[in-house]
């Protein structure tokens, strides 16, 4: 776990190199590229009093896996208003959706889609052990209150979330920028992510600048079958990033642009995403005690 100090809370040190690397071709996937990520799992921290209350958040109550948004930036939305942080209009992600049908598909749970994902049904979201976001998200360099991540006609800033009280174990930020932000002296990065963690979550999935749709949709696949097995956070991540690198089709296509601004922060310990398994086990002991009973009945 790392507590970075000042400009250093925008590196993610998966991507350093552990060895001097050799001349060759500008192949990514090259197994001679010792990135850190390939020895350790990481995870950051704002600093230990952040850790602490982390760890000591009451949660593992909630009993749904998983609640996952995908918004919707059609035309006549996007024509109402600007809804950038630079005033650019916002467009629909190609891959958000097949991304959290995918992970619903594993997980179970819910999805809100299109007109559903409004900020309306994220403030009553309550019994769900994971919030996914697939969603856009800019930063607002002049005022860290202003950083917004949207929903479908409307938008959450950074003081609203301060307002909120969220009861997930986990809130995946699939979006851009969602872990940067303003700098400031004595207190670090006033991102997205923070805004979360104030809000009581004690982990999130953050980006520490604009990602790739597609790209993003795969690593997140890759997470979510490693949380589903039981895996750490920052195990599940480290995981995921080795495989996007292995299975990348092209030598450019697995460049840290691409894997590494995906960081866990905060309580790395596993979720309990079972489904059904009490169900499992009162059924076999259903079973059981039906042939018990019928075995006794024949002496």
């Amino acid at each position: 776990m790392l507590i970075p100090d000042d400009v250093l809370g925008f590196l993610p040190f998966e991507l350093l190199l552990t060895q001097k690397v050799g001349e060759g071709p500008a192949d990514f996937r090259r197994d001679d590229l010792r990135y850190l990520v390939r020895d350790y799992s990481l995870s950051y921290q704002y600093s230990a009093n952040f850790l602490l209350n982390s760890y000591a958040s009451n949660k593992g109550k909630n009993h749904q896996n998983f609640i996952g948004f995908v918004p919707s930036f059609t035309k006549a939305v996007a024509e109402e208003r600007s809804r950038n942080c630079s005033g650019a209009v916002l467009y629909d992600l190609s891959c958000a959706r097949k991304e959290t049908e995918d992970i619903h598909q594993l997980l179970g749970g819910t999805q809100l889609i299109g007109a559903q994902a409004n900020v309306a049904a994220f403030k009553d979201v309550l019994g769900y052990k994971i919030i996914h976001l697939a969603t856009h998200a800019c930063v607002d360099e002049q005022d860290a209150g202003q950083n917004t991540i949207f929903f479908t006609n409307s938008s959450l800033n950074s003081l609203d979330l301060y307002q909120m009280d969220i009861d997930a174990e986990l809130v995946v930020l699939s979006a851009c920028n969602t872990g940067t932000g303003r700098l400031v002296k004595g207190e670090g990065i006033m991102s997205l992510s923070r805004g979360f963690i104030h809000a009581g979550c004690p982990s999130t999935l953050m980006s520490l600048w604009s990602v790739i749709d597609c790209a993003t949709a795969e690593l997140m696949n890759g997470f979510y079958q490693q949380l589903q097995k039981g895996a750490r956070k920052d195990e599940a991540l480290q995981a995921s990033k080795l495989n996007f690198i292995q299975v990348a089709q092209d030598p450019a296509a697995g460049h840290p642009y691409y894997w590494a601004p995906f960081t866990a922060f905060g309580d790395t310990r596993p979720i309990d995403l079972s489904t059904g398994f009490p169900w499992l086990y009162l059924l076999g002991g259903g079973v059981f005690v039906l042939l018990i009973w019928l075995i006794r009945r024949r002496r």
